[in-house]
Order: C-alpha cells, then structure tokens, then sequence
C-alpha cells in the first residue's frame, strides 16, 4: 500500500512506518525460522525481502525528494527513481 500512495502522488507518512515494520518483522521471521528452512529457500526468501527493502528505501528516496524541492522534483530525477523502483521488481532471483 506504501509504494501505490507514493507512485500514485498520495499521503503515505503512516504507511511509511507501517512498511518499514513489516520488512523488519519479515526479516526477524526469517532469521527465527533459518535453522528450518533449505538453504535454496532461506536464499529466495532473502532476495525477496530484500528487494523489498530497497523498493521500499527508493520510494523513501523519492518521498524526501519531493520535500527537499516543495514538491515538484525534475522529470529526469523522477524517472530515475521510477525506473529503479521498476528494475528492482523486474529482477529475477538467480539473474
């Protein structure tokens, strides 16, 4: 819900916390349930969480952005951020 309200221009200060939260309490699961877990599935689960983090970290990226410039950032700063938030969720684990 974080990354729609930022990409769609939204409030998203609660939901900042929120997202921060959860990918802490996915990694604290993560490391709590390592010792039962494949290492191909530990691996994946990793990658997953933490693609997520950067997601997450970029849209913040963007979010100080706009409070650093009242709002309006360039288009170039814009689609970069856009386009890293896109590559990040494009990857595929493994390439």
């Amino acid at each position: 819900m974080f990354l729609r309200a930022v990409e769609n221009g939204e409030s998203a200060g609660e939901l900042r916390l929120e997202a921060r939260n959860a990918a802490l309490d996915a990694r604290t699961m993560l490391n709590r349930n390592r010792p039962y877990c494949s290492e191909a599935v530990d691996e994946l689960i990793t990658q997953l969480i933490d693609t997520q983090i950067k997601v997450h970290l970029t849209a913040c990226q963007h979010l100080d952005l706009l409070k650093e410039t009242a709002g309006s950032p360039s288009d170039h700063e814009r689609r970069v951020l856009r386009d890293k938030c896109h590559t990040l969720y494009e990857a595929r684990p493994g390439t």
